[in-house]
């Protein structure tokens, strides 16, 4: 009997030690899972705290500049904006025989050549060197969501002023100055009544006799009629002049509507 209790006394008290020892273990399999938790916290705010000092550090790449969308071009750093710059450096020798310069100019115009036997073909000829035609260009292209707006501006220094007795200094010349927003054109650049498309490619401005050639500020509207068609709508700025009897201009012509322009192409 005494044999009996000791053996379920012995038995107890292991039961008990042994569900102590389990409690134990799981008290701390508990502290270790939350000083690991603790751990990871605290390596993934070093971690982070890293990865903010090098990125200050180095470039953002929002702020690098990369290639843009057309030939030539570069993006904007920190925009979708394509921007190009170009032009290039001309320079122009005149030397006439039998006329000055004047009559010929600083470009070379067939009609300007003095008929032979005449005063202007008497005056001993002349030699004239310029760079007024050197040419700048700067154009830009930004995708939005309404389609591509496109800007061009460009010009040469073949504008008025300037002389021979100081620097030989001359003005800036606006050639194109407008913004294209799909078939939409805004700003001054190439008549709408010239035709762009048969155009000479000449070395001398003046280009060949009879083409007609002018530009000016308008709205103009291209209509895509098929693959090989098209139709450009535009209102042009007015210029109108009229002939006096005697061959002069009149100065006081007022013009009091725009040009509109049709081409079908």
């Amino acid at each position: 009997m005494l044999r009996g209790m000791r053996a379920r006394v012995a038995g107890a008290v292991g039961f008990g030690a042994f569900a102590a020892f389990g409690a134990h273990a799981e008290n701390d399999e508990a502290t270790l899972r939350a000083r690991l938790a603790a751990l990871a916290e605290r390596l993934d705010r070093i971690d982070g705290a890293e990865r903010a000092s090098f990125a200050a550090k180095r470039v953002a790449p929002a702020q690098a500049v990369s290639g843009g969308e057309f030939p030539g071009s570069w993006k904007l750093p920190g925009s979708e904006t394509s921007i190009s710059f170009g032009g290039y450096v001309k320079t122009d020798a005149f030397l006439t025989r039998g006329a000055a310069h004047t009559a010929v100019g600083d470009s070379f115009v067939v009609s300007s050549i003095p008929l032979g036997r005449t005063a202007a073909a008497r005056q001993g000829g002349d030699f004239r060197l310029h760079a007024r035609e050197s040419r700048l260009r700067f154009e830009t292209s930004t995708p939005t969501d309404a389609g591509r707006l496109k800007t061009t501006i460009e010009g040469d220094f073949y504008g008025a002023g300037g002389n021979q007795r100081f620097a030989n200094s001359t003005t800036f010349a606006l050639y194109h100055a407008f913004a294209q927003f799909g078939p939409t054109l805004i700003g001054h650049t190439n008549s709408t009544f010239a035709d762009r498309d048969t155009a000479f490619d000449t070395v001398d401005f003046a280009g060949p006799v009879g083409q007609e050639f002018n530009r000016q500020a308008q709205i103009r509207r291209t209509v895509e009629l098929g693959e090989t068609l098209d139709l450009d709508l535009a209102i042009e700025n007015p210029e109108g002049r009229t002939m006096t009897p005697t061959g002069g201009t009149d100065v006081n012509v007022v013009d009091k509507l725009p040009d509109f322009v049709a081409a079908l192409r």
